[in-house]
């Protein structure tokens, strides 16, 4: 259920963390739209309901792949993706949920945009 929250957005470039993980909202709330791009490796990325930086071990909620040189815009804004505990992105070289292949990306290489509500 979409709230009165304003629309708040998350931006990050690269991924600088050892597994490519970032916590962009804790506590519940609403994914409205994602904005994912690569450069020249393809990735999967994974969306967790998590209230801290998502593991390869957890269990993602949605996984989209990017290909090479490409970007995937997720509108989710008419009726929002609801997390309760945190939501968290992590990129991933391959798609299935464990995975633990992970190779950083070069600097630019990569852009995650995140537009969200809090409830």
């Amino acid at each position: 259920m979409l709230t009165s929250d304003p629309v708040r957005r998350f931006r990050k470039l690269g991924v600088a963390t050892a597994d490519g993980n970032a916590l962009i909202s804790a506590g519940a709330g609403n994914l409205l739209a994602l904005i994912l791009t690569v450069g020249a490796t393809a990735r999967y990325y994974k969306v967790y309901d998590k209230a801290t930086a998502p593991a390869a071990a957890d269990t993602p909620i949605m996984t989209i792949y990017v290909p090479a040189g490409g970007t995937v815009v997720v509108n989710l804004a008419e009726v929002g993706l609801p997390f309760a505990l945190g939501l968290g992105i992590r990129a991933s070289a391959l798609g299935p949920d464990a995975d633990t292949t992970y190779t950083s990306f070069a600097a630019g290489d990569s852009s995650v945009t995140a537009l969200y509500q809090r409830n």
